[in-house]
């Protein structure tokens, strides 16, 4: 662990900032994925598809954007690949922000068309 962020945070901050940290990214972790399915549920009209299009998403961004830890939801949900914490937690919050959108746009046009 020598020379690590995580390591700096618990000398630092103590380990409590890393155990509030930890659960926070992972509970923006599960809000990201559960807007996901909401969004795929809402745009395509099949149950399956919501269940399974989070996970094949989420395999596809961790390939896609394998060379880029800040947008790589992998790196987001631990914290330490990044060494910041906070910034972890902003772009997961980008990330609910925008599956919100998505949802948001998709119920406007399922009542528009009744």
């Amino acid at each position: 662990m020598a020379g690590t962020a995580l390591l700096f945070y618990i000398e630092n901050y103590g380990e409590w900032y890393i155990f509030f940290w930890k659960v926070i990214l992972g509970f923006l972790s599960g809000c990201i994925w559960a807007l996901a399915g909401l969004a795929f549920a809402v745009w395509i009209p099949n149950k399956y598809v919501a269940l399974i299009a989070p996970f094949v998403l989420y395999e596809a961004m961790w390939l896609a954007l394998g060379k880029i830890p800040v947008l790589n939801p992998i790196y987001l949900m631990r914290g330490d690949d990044l060494n910041n914490y906070p910034l972890s937690g902003f772009m997961e919050c980008i990330y609910i922000l925008v599956a919100s959108f998505v949802v948001m746009w998709g119920l406007k046009r399922r009542y528009r068309n009744g």
